[in-house]
C-alpha cells in the first residue's frame, strides 16, 4: 500500500490537523489521481512535473 508523505511546512496560517483531515477524506481519489498521472507518462521521467487536481 503506498503511504502519503507531506513535506510541506506549515504556513503562516495553516493548519496540519486540517491538511491531515483533507487528505483522510480524500486519500481514495488521490491516489486514483496519481496513478492515472503515473500511467500517462514514464515513472523515470522526473523531468517534468504533472498537477494532480481532485
Amino acid at each position: 500500500m503506498a503511504q502519503f508523505i507531506d513535506r510541506r511546512l506549515n504556513g503562516k496560517n495553516k493548519s496540519a490537523v486540517n491538511r491531515q483531515r483533507f487528505l483522510k477524506r480524500h486519500k481514495e481519489q488521490i491516489k486514483e489521481s496519481v496513478a492515472d498521472a503515473v500511467n500517462r507518462r514514464s515513472i523515470t521521467n522526473t523531468e517534468t512535473g504533472e498537477d494532480v487536481s481532485i
